[in-house]
């Protein structure tokens, strides 16, 4: 699937499945931004409980924007840049934060929800193609989101779990580029 197809197959899931779908790309961004910046992503465990957040409310738990998420929402914007020229601590925590902060406007804006589940894919795809030293890692992301896609397609009407996209094997990434590890990262 492309970035349209995939939104489109997003939309005509329930919304508990869409921000599940968003919860769990949330969360493996998180786990590869610490996995390549264990420092940077240590400084922000706001991040975190972001990931938490859009999970409970995934699974119905009671999770307001106002009272819960709007704090942790401040602070994955304050790592997304709203210009070019804005300089960002890290590029792969950037699109980590990105992922969970659009993860968090699926709370306040559910009507929105196909459109962000789709863009917070889109920033896991950008976050392993700054990172890693390959041009396969975004389609090997693009296929894992689809394979993700798939699964909750096949569960719908079941409850979403945390573990259910445990199911979906990951990828093998190569190796970070020296672009990367020297901050001269796109």
């Amino acid at each position: 699937m492309d970035v349209e197809e995939r939104e489109a197959a997003l939309a005509k899931l329930p919304y508990q499945s869409q921000v599940a779908f968003a919860a769990r790309v949330g969360e493996r961004a998180l786990a590869e931004a610490r996995s390549v910046r264990p420092d940077s992503v240590g400084s922000y465990p706001s991040l975190a409980k972001g990931v938490d957040l859009v999970w409970r409310h995934a699974i119905k738990q009671d999770v307001d924007f106002k009272r819960d998420a709007k704090a942790v929402h401040e602070v994955t914007t304050k790592l997304t840049p709203e210009t070019e020229d804005d300089v960002v601590p890290d590029q792969a925590l950037r699109f980590a934060a990105e992922a969970i902060g659009i993860g968090l406007l699926m709370i306040k804006w559910p009507k929105e929800s196909p459109s962000f589940a789709s863009s917070a894919g889109e920033a896991m795809i950008s976050l392993v193609g700054c990172v890693y030293d390959t041009d396969e890692v975004e389609d090997k992301e693009g296929h894992w989101q689809d394979r993700a896609v798939e699964l909750l397609q096949a569960v719908r009407g079941k409850p979403i779990t945390r573990s259910m996209f445990n199911k979906i094997p990951e990828y093998r990434r190569g190796s970070v580029s020296e672009s990367y590890l020297s901050g001269e990262e796109e």
